[in-house]
């Protein structure tokens, strides 16, 4: 309507503008809306994690695309996030130096088996020196056996997100954009917090972004 408004109604009038208009784009200064497969994602929000348990909850406005930097499983196959296009994932980042972390780990493997068959996974990425055989070891010792054993060598993915405490879990849709972090333990398996996940992950929709 203001572009209808503005538009001239002379031809060469209308010329001269289209010609400034190009230059502009040209250069990069306008920048044309275009339909996208949304980065955001609005039912992460911080009142309902709140209230569902989840404290420290960190809503990301706008969401940020996470690093393709790689990790890696027991079998040293490399593996980065655009391997889980299409699902959402809760990445975990935890060390067996971290007695927050350790105390989570229980939860988090509860979590994911009562999240089969929801599009949601959970990847808990280790970050010990040798990860593989310390996370190995301490899978056997808890006896956990939903969660896949994770490495990230030298700390390189955790470095890339900018995590900076641990644990830290990133909350990412399924278009690889982090929506949100938890800073700190949680009782993952909880209710509460099983159902705000969910609710969390519901498809986010198409909308115009710059």
């Amino acid at each position: 309507m203001i572009l209808s408004a503005l538009w001239p109604q002379n031809l060469f009038k209308r010329t001269a503008v289209l010609a400034v208009l190009t230059s502009l784009i040209v250069a990069g200064i306008v920048v044309i809306p275009k339909l996208v497969a949304s980065p955001q994602q609005a039912n992460c929000e911080w009142r309902p994690a709140f209230e569902a348990g989840v404290s420290g909850l960190i809503a990301k406005e706008p969401p940020k695309l996470v690093p393709e930097t790689a990790f890696y499983d027991v079998d040293d196959n490399q593996i980065t996030i655009a391997d889980y296009r299409g699902t959402n994932v809760i990445m975990n980042f935890w060390a067996t130096w971290c007695a927050p972390c350790v105390a989570e780990m229980g939860a988090l493997d509860r979590l994911q088996e009562q999240l089969v068959g929801s599009n949601i996974e959970v990847l808990a990425i280790n970050e010990d020196r040798d990860g593989k055989a310390v996370a190995t070891a301490f899978f056997e010792e808890r006896g956990l056996s939903h969660l896949r054993i994770l490495m990230d060598r030298d700390m390189k993915l955790s470095r890339a997100a900018e995590v900076a405490v641990m644990p830290t879990t990133l909350l990412i849709n399924k278009n690889g954009f982090e929506v949100a972090a938890v800073l700190g333990e949680a009782e993952w398996d909880s209710p509460d917090i099983v159902a705000y996940l969910k609710q969390c992950f519901s498809d986010p929709e198409t909308t115009a972004a710059e």
